[in-house]
């Protein structure tokens, strides 16, 4: 079961407000208020609907040493690559591997 914590995480590396996750969990917006704000702990259900609703747009909840971390991979840096979430893929310069004598400045 999520924490209140891990929510508030990928939902903040989504770029997502509580509104915007209420409607794409499906949720009444007090729902996700009251589980981000400790008070729906208990209701697996709601813990499952978010997160099911977090990891359909990219994010990722990784278990290891007794905790779970909250991740959200960057898009592939392939061309042909659509962009995420509507933000245009991001330059990270030539490769390495690929600079030759004309493009390297």
């Amino acid at each position: 079961m999520l924490t209140s914590e891990q929510v508030r995480a990928a939902r903040a590396l989504l770029s997502w407000s509580e509104e915007r996750l209420a409607a794409e969990a499906n949720l009444p917006l007090q729902d996700v208020r009251q589980f981000e704000d400790g008070g729906l702990l208990s209701h697996v259900a709601t813990s499952d609907v978010l997160r099911r609703a977090l990891e359909a747009a990219g994010a990722e909840f990784i278990a290891g040493n007794g905790s779970v971390c909250v991740h959200f991979p960057s898009p592939e840096a392939d061309a042909g690559t659509e962009p995420r979430h509507g933000k245009p893929p991001r330059d990270d310069g030539t490769r390495p591997q690929d600079l030759t004598a004309e493009n390297d400045g």
